[in-house]
């Protein structure tokens, strides 16, 4: 028992710094996850549904002129345009417009603030 206690008593820093050394790697390994975790869920072919992500670098997207051709035309031949154009309402618009204009200027209603020249 006197060769244990003596054990203890002539290396007690040494066996204090050990213990220190294990519990500080016992907490550190408890307080980091266990696996990595990406904290985004996806799936190929589905829209993505977070926040816009942003790389924190440019890079480039190497691609030859062919592959570009080809992928204009495969979307100019899947697209819908959502809208349509009418001719007819460009028309009415420029002659209304055409319209109040000229009252404007036959009644001096545009002109407040500048000087007639006519008078």
């Amino acid at each position: 028992m006197k060769k244990i206690l003596s054990f203890f008593n002539n290396n007690y820093a040494l066996i204090y710094k050990g213990l220190l050394f294990i519990s500080a790697v016992v907490v550190l390994m408890l307080l980091f996850p266990s696996e990595a975790k990406f904290k985004y869920e996806y799936s190929n072919g589905k829209p993505w549904m977070y926040k816009t992500m942003i790389a924190p670098f440019d890079f480039p997207v190497y691609k030859t002129n062919s592959e570009i051709e080809k992928e204009e035309k495969n979307l100019l031949k899947r697209f819908t345009p959502y809208f349509f154009v009418e001719e007819s309402v460009e028309n009415d618009v420029k002659k209304k417009f055409e319209s109040s204009f000229d009252d404007a200027l036959e009644n001096n209603d545009g002109l407040s603030g500048v000087e007639n020249e006519k008078t």
